[in-house]
């Protein structure tokens, strides 16, 4: 008997060990990563940190091509000056280098060749670490985190005092709108800020850039998401932004750099065109020809908008309550609920049974009949929610897809392969019980007298699991919400 149950507790040994090599190939696999060592280390504390800080920049002849890609230059030869206190509009077509000098500036990468000056000096003898504390960037899509106000904008500085949070506000024209808020800066503003406009956001990640004080502002097409009200609103935190500072734009709407001091043009990573709008306007080259196709552009895109508005109030017209229309208009729609969609997708090809397990299939293919059914249930009570009912942070959009992904199929926990494994166990022990009744009663009353130990054993085990898969759902659930 001993050497029986000996030889059972070995075999269940080795799903164990199968699992402990799993865990050690993903893991070398992670710290591999973890120890590459990289190029542009900014926690070294050596490099130059200079009090009378100004912010000037000079590219002088840089050629740049992406690690990724090294046989297709990105910037030949490129070369240009920003003084303080001035605006530099950087425009042209995709692909054209413009979001390159921006990431160069911010030392994502480091030059092919040729030289980036600031006050004079190369940039990478600067410390990196405190370079970048005097870089503030609002790029096109604000990342706001799902916390309060006051948070997200404490990001930018995270030992700012509320005075500071509340200048850096007023300067980016949120202020007002925050303190017409129910709790303020103390207001959540869900997840990805979800609860706000797109204007609102990009105020408060104006304000987050200006909490630092920062000497260099690199604004990439940041009003270039926003309708004309918001983008209006944004425009003039970014002027009253700009003021003092030198400031390099990237542009996507030309309306919105009218007044720069410096427009450069660029065409497959070089320069092609320079000076303000008036002077570039006068020259009726490449820049005059942008701004004649974006007019264009912005009035077929009113006409589209006449036409949209008119077919809405035709479906409003029409009785047709029972089917949902799903335009191209509505993409939005289709990319917020895509992630549930590939999850229930993902889970239904999971139905594989392996020849070894043949005595489980029915219950196999019925724990993912049931796991099918609850998860189609529980995505179609979801999307019958109201609005308000994803501003709570349980509600965000990770944990939403969480508990589609693990909570229905750990129903299967009662059901399915597991509901199977638990029949064959009662029915082994129930037929041991019989037969060992049958051979040696006193023997088989000896051995029941440990099974409620052996029960309570099983108990704290599930417990204890159970317990680590919350832990690991809320970790999951975390993991999910920006």
């Amino acid at each position: 008997m001993t050497v029986v149950i000996g030889i059972f507790r070995v075999q269940r040994a080795t799903s164990f060990v199968q699992a402990l090599s799993r865990a050690r190939a993903a893991a070398y696999i992670v710290w591999k990563i973890i120890d590459e060592p990289s190029k542009i280390n900014n926690h070294l504390e050596r490099g130059l940190k200079k009090d009378d800080f100004i912010g000037d920049i000079h590219f002088s002849n840089i050629h740049f091509s992406y690690p990724s890609r090294p046989d297709i230059p990105i910037l030949n030869g490129l070369s240009f000056n920003v003084k303080r206190g001035q605006t530099v509009a950087l425009v042209g077509l995709s692909g054209s280098g413009k979001s390159t000098c921006i990431q160069l500036l911010q030392r994502f990468y480091d030059p092919s060749s040729g030289s980036i000056l600031i006050d004079g000096k190369q940039i990478n003898e600067y410390n990196l670490k405190w370079l970048r504390q005097h870089i503030g960037v609002v790029s096109q899509e604000p990342v706001l985190f799902h916390t309060t106000i006051r948070q997200n904008i404490l990001l930018g500085h995270d030992s700012a005092t509320d005075e500071e949070i509340h200048q850096a506000a007023k300067m980016a024209n949120a202020h007002a709108f925050i303190m017409a808020l129910p709790d303020k800066y103390e207001t959540k503003i869900g997840e990805r800020g979800a609860t706000l406009s797109g204007g609102q956001k990009q105020r408060i990640a104006i304000a987050r850039a200006l909490i630092r004080d920062p000497k260099i502002l690199l604004l990439d097409e940041a009003t270039s998401a926003l309708d004309n009200e918001s983008e209006n609103i944004v425009q003039e935190a970014l002027d009253r932004a700009a003021q003092s500072r030198t400031t390099l734009v990237i542009a996507h709407r030309l309306s919105t750099i009218r007044y720069a001091d410096k427009i450069i043009v660029m065409q497959k990573g070089e320069i092609v065109e320079e000076g303000d709008h008036e002077t570039l306007m006068q020259i009726e080259g490449v820049y005059y020809g942008l701004v004649q196709q974006q007019s264009l552009r912005q009035a077929e895109e009113e006409e589209e908008f006449e036409q949209e508005k008119a077919a809405e109030m035709l479906l409003c017209n029409q009785a047709s309550s029972n089917y949902f229309d799903i335009r191209a208009n509505h993409g939005s729609t289709i990319v917020s609920i895509s992630p549930s969609i590939l999850s229930l997708l993902y889970r239904s090809r999971n139905c594989t049974v392996s020849e070894e397990d043949n005595e489980s299939y029915l219950f196999a293919c019925s724990g993912e009949i049931l796991t099918k059914r609850l998860r189609s249930k529980a995505f179609r009570a979801i999307l019958r929610q109201e609005p308000a009912y994803f501003d709570q942070a349980k509600h965000s959009t990770g944990a939403l897809c969480t508990r589609l992904a693990t909570e229905a199929s750990a129903v299967q926990g009662a059901s399915g392969v597991h509901f199977g494994i638990i029949f064959q166990s009662l029915i082994s022990m129930i037929s041991g019980i019989i037969l060992g009744f049958a051979f040696s009663w006193q023997l088989t009353l000896l051995v029941m007298v440990f099974l409620p130990f052996l029960l309570l054993g099983s108990i704290l085990r599930i417990r204890l699991i159970a317990r680590f898969e919350r832990k690991d759902t809320k970790i999951l659930e975390n993991a999910g919400k920006v």
